[in-house]
Formats: structure tokens, C-alpha cells, sequence
């Protein structure tokens, strides 16, 4: 409709432009029509002018929209009469829903910036290729005991080498840091995911608190390790303590010291018995301390880069034929592909072979088809790592809570040493060890680089 209308007064004015110009033209050859001759030039020009003024209408209208938009700056418009009525309602139309729009993201963003200053974990995020910080919340402000910084190698204030342990971080990281804060020093677990936004390639980190966490799994790791130190104190010292008194005895008689003619043959062998009892058993504890030393002291790993098959290679060809004695088949599986890992060859072995010997010891007398599998494989959070699993009688949810803690063992002969062992070597290289088991299921260890 608007259309049609504007269609109409444009013909309507090029036919009255059309006209004048017929009646100028036609003036110009009577002389004395001077002042006639005036006015249709005037009039001539004035409709033109009028006609162009309506045309461009249209085009200053949409510029004027434009230019609102890029700005921000909305003008209704209340022109209400004319051909471009119908124009100025879609205008103001458009007007509203830009507007609306504006102030739903606007409350969206009050929103995200309110629940990110109300949470307990730090968020930083900044521009990989410059380094400037674009988010910045309170608790990363209160974790790093600084006011919003500007760039994130200012983070070496906090503690120096820090910026680039920030930087150097690969997408889905994790790591656990320390820093000094006005609170005290803080443990930290950073956590690094990268996005591309706009062109711009952009790290968001988070920091959390775990001092607390740590602390308390501290505690509960101390009573576990003294509980069982209490238990094997107890099992060594109480013998030797009952063994001295019954010594004691042999050897005084009424608040006295027997004399050389009180004592028989009988009574120095028993001593001697009693003595070598003692004797076997502060051995017993002296290997338990060396024991405790050897778990305090690992030395740190050297590292190189290895396949993890050619590992378990190397560990079947050490174990397959005494396994083979107990009854017991060794495989060795791996998928295609996997990359080297950069670990500490023998130390992996020695985890290994642990592990394989405690699969071994772990099968029930008079049972067929024992089955102990060597794997190398990527998990599912794609992270190469290591198994080895048995098809043995598995283990309890309380005992899988336990085996792990120092000189815990189910063994006769056991130290209680290895798996705890096995974890500090894990986590000397960056990466952990864990099970899966279910009595009757058998047993699955993995160790995840």
C-alpha cells in the first residue's frame, strides 16, 4: 500500500515537472510573458528540488536508523502522515526489538558478572597473544593477593616463574600450585581450558582452594599410617616386652640375681632361645624402619621418552616364565598409535613388576585359568596409560580403601611398602595411579600419564 502510494506521487509530480517545463519552454517565445517566464523557471526548480527532497526521503530515514543502531542511540520516529508512514511503524518496530535485545543481554551480563564475583572459585581469562586479562573476579583477587592486574606476567609479583607456568599451560590441564597470599600460603588447583572468541584465541583459568581438602586428607592419612605403625609396634613390642620378663624370671629368684649354681642346662638354653627371639625380631623391626626410609627417600625420576609397549615388553620377558611356573598366563595388548610418554623407564618397571607379583600372589589356591593381561592404551579422557589387570578374586571396598596407606598389608611377609610406593612414583611423574575391582570380577591397576 505504502508503496503504491509512493509510486502515485511520484508519477503525479514528474507529470506537474513535466508540465512546467512545457509551460517554461513555451514562455521563452512570447516576449512579453517576462514575469510568466520567471515564475516557471522558479516554480520548475522548486518541484524538482521537492522531488528529489521525497525521493531521498526514504534513504535519509534508513541512514538515520543505521546510524542509531551503530550507536546505540535510539530515536523514535513520529512522523505519522505521508507515503512512509507504514516505513516509520516498521522502524519503530525494529526500534523495540533492538532495544529489548540490548537490555536482555545487558541483564545477562549483570547477571554472569554478579554470579561470577559471588562464587569461591578464582576465573581468570586473558588474550593468548598479547597476555592482557579480560575476566578477573574477586576470589581470584582475594587467592592471588592482588587487584585486578592488567596483564598476566604481572602474576610474577605473586611468585616469580608463575606467568609462565600460567601460559604454558595446555587446554584440559590441571595442576597444583602454591602461592603466597595475605592469608597464608595457598594450594591451588589450576585448571586451563582454551576458546577462540571473536578471532581471539583465549585461556580461561580457575584456582581453588584445596588447603582445607588437603589438610584433612592429611589428618586421615596420619591416623591410618599410625594405626598401622601402633599395630606393628605393638605386634614386635609386645612379644619382646613378654619374652624379657619371662628372661628376667629365669634369672632372679626373691627380689635377687640367681647365683651360677641355681642355673641348670635348661634354663641357659631357654634364655638362649628367648635372646634369639629378640634377636629375629628387632631384625624384623630394623627392616621395618629401612622399609619407612626407602619410602621416604625416592629419588627423583629420570626421565626420557619411551613407548609404553616396549615397557611392557621388557616387563613380560621378566616375569613370563616364573609366571608360567605358578600357572599363570602373561599377555600383553596395546592399540595402534598410541604416543611415547616421557617417564623413568626403571621406575615404571618397578611399579610394574609390583603389581604383576601382587596379581600373582592375590589368585586362590586350585584355581583355573589364571590370566594376567599387560595393556597399553589411551583411557577415556584421552591420556595414555598402563594396566594390568588380573581375573584373580578382586578385593572389597573396604580393603581397596586401604591398600594404598603405608605399611598396610594382607601379606605374612609383606612391608606394606609397594603400592604406596608405586603412588609417589606416579606422582613424580605427573600422573596417578588408581583400580577398579569387585570381588569375583578380578582386579584392574592403571597407570594414567
Amino acid at each position: 500500500m505504502a508503496f503504491n502510494k509512493f509510486t502515485l506521487s511520484v508519477l503525479f509530480q514528474v507529470l506537474l515537472i513535466a508540465a512546467t517545463s512545457f509551460l517554461m519552454v513555451w514562455s521563452f517565445d512570447q516576449d512579453r510573458l517576462v514575469v510568466a517566464r520567471f515564475t516557471f523557471v522558479v516554480l520548475w526548480i522548486l518541484e524538482v528540488m521537492y522531488l528529489l527532497h521525497y525521493v531521498n526521503k526514504t534513504n535519509r530515514s534508513l541512514s538515520v536508523f543505521l546510524e542509531s543502531l551503530r550507536g546505540s542511540d535510539f530515536v523514535r520516529s513520529d512522523d505519522a502522515s505521508g507515503s512512509f508512514h507504514a516505513l516509520n511503524i516498521s522502524y519503530n518496530e525494529i526500534v523495540d526489538v533492538v532495544k529489548g535485545a540490548r537490555i536482555e543481554r545487558e541483564a545477562q551480563q549483570h547477571y554472569f558478572q554478579y554470579t561470577l564475583e559471588l562464587i569461591p572459585v578464582g576465573v581468570l581469562s586473558f588474550n593468548k597473544d598479547d597476555g592482557a586479562i579480560e575476566i578477573y573476579n574477586a576470589a581470584a583477587s582475594e587467592l592471588m593477593g592482588m587487584s585486578k592486574p592488567s596483564y598476566i606476567d604481572e602474576f610474577d609479583r605473586v611468585k616469580q616463574g608463575l606467568a609462565g607456568e600460567l601460559k604454558g599451560m595446555a587446554s584440559e590441564a590441571s595442576e597444583l600450585i602454591e602461592v603466597d597470599s595475605p592469608g597464608g600460603r595457598q594450594r591451588l588447583v589450576v585448571r586451563a581450558r582454551m576458546f577462540t572468541l571473536f578471532g581471539r584465541e583465549i585461556k580461561l583459568l580457575s584456582f581453588q582452594n584445596i588447603r582445607h581438602e588437603l589438610d584433612r586428607e592429611e589428618q586421615e592419612a596420619w591416623q591410618k599410617l599410625i594405626s598401622v605403625l601402633r599395630h606393628e609396634l605393638m605386634n614386635s613390642m609386645g612379644p619382646v616386652n613378654s619374652l624379657s620378663r619371662t628372661l628376667l624370671r629365669m634369672f632372679r629368684k626373691g627380689g635377687r640375681n640367681k647365683r651360677v649354681a641355681e642355673l641348670n642346662d635348661k634354663t641357659i638354653d631357654d634364655a638362649v632361645d628367648g635372646l634369639q627371639s629378640i634377636d629375629n625380631r628387632t631384625r624384623g623391626m630394623m627392616r621395618f624402619v629401612q622399609s619407612y626410609r626407602e619410602l621416604t627417600r625416592l629419588p627423583a625420576p629420570r626421565k626420557r621418552h619411551v613407548g609404553g609397549a616396549e615397557v611392557l615388553k621388557g616387563v613380560k620377558n621378566l616375569m613370563a616364565e616364573d609366571l608360567q611356573e605358578l600357572g599363570i598366563e602373561l599377555f600383553v595388548e596395546e592399540d595402534d598409535g598410541i604416543p611415547v610418554v616421557e617417564l623413568d623407564e626403571r621406575q615404571i618397571h618397578q611399579v610394574l613388576i609390583n603389581l604383576v607379583k601382587n596379581a600373582a600372589e592375590a589368585f586362590q589356591e586350585g584355581q583355573t585359568g589364571k590370566k594376567i593381561v599387560l595393556r597399553w592404551r589411551v583411557n577415556q579422557h584421552d591420556r595414555p596409560c598402563l594396566e594390568v589387570q588380573d581375573n584373580g578374586p578382586g578385593m572389597s571396598p573396604e580393603l581397596q580403601e586401604k591398600i594404598f596407606v603405608p605399611f598396610y598389608t594382607t601379606k605374612k611377609d609383606g612391608s606394606g611398602i609397594g603400592l604406596n610406593l608405586a603412588r609417589q612414583i606416579m606422582l613424580q611423574h605427573r600422573g596417578r595411579i588408581g583400580l577398579s575391582s569387585a570381588l569375583g570380577d578380578g582386579t584392574t591397576f592403571r597407570l594414567e600419564f
